[in-house]
């Protein structure tokens, strides 16, 4: 918990900096992920693809979060823009 507290608090200090808002973000996503909080560590996933499209870990992250939470059908579309790249 007070991981993603620190880390929650240091997103709004990364605004200018795409590359370490996704790190950030990718952290988040991890701790969510540990606390068992998926709604969470869906958001910070697609805070990451939100920010940049293109990212591998953003989009591989987000199709298994959600094959983790039985939405299946949305994890397949995931994984398949993953391997459509």
């Amino acid at each position: 918990e007070a991981a993603i507290t620190e880390l929650s608090e240091a997103r709004r200090y990364m605004a200018d900096d795409p590359s370490m808002l996704e790190r950030v973000d990718l952290a988040l996503a991890r701790c969510h992920a540990a606390q068992r909080q998926p709604e969470d560590e869906l958001d910070a996933y697609r805070r990451i693809l939100k920010s940049n499209p293109t990212s591998l870990v953003g989009r591989l992250g987000l199709a298994a979060a959600l094959a983790k939470v039985q939405r299946i059908p949305e994890a397949i579309a995931e994984w398949y823009a993953f391997i459509q790249r």
